[in-house]
């Protein structure tokens, strides 16, 4: 539904007053196919609502692995972000690369 002309106005109202519930079963929708999701004309701005306004800050970690490729996509990692938590941490956690220095 997020990807109709007209759909993606009421996927955004649910989210908007629905309630917990509501919320945590789109949030769960989308987790796992925000790559293809973001793409599309529609669907991405209600990604990008997704993320900036539902998302905890560990679906927000989630939605970042799905952006960065398959590997990172199929092997998640399952930290939870400190305040100091960067992208570069999430990279290092590659077993391939090597540039843990900016990471606490």
């Amino acid at each position: 539904m997020m990807k109709a002309k007209y759909g993606k106005f009421l996927v955004g109202k649910i989210l908007e007053y629905g309630d917990r519930e509501a919320r945590d079963m789109i949030v769960g929708e989308v987790l796992g196919n925000v790559g293809r999701l973001i793409g599309h004309k529609e669907a991405g701005m209600v990604v990008n609502d997704i993320y900036r306004d539902i998302c905890t800050p560990s679906q927000k970690l989630e939605v970042l692995q799905e952006l960065y490729g398959p590997e990172f996509r199929l092997f998640k990692v399952r930290i939870f972000p400190t305040s100091s938590f960067s992208t570069m941490c999430l990279i290092a956690e590659d077993t391939d690369c090597r540039v843990r220095k900016e990471c606490p």
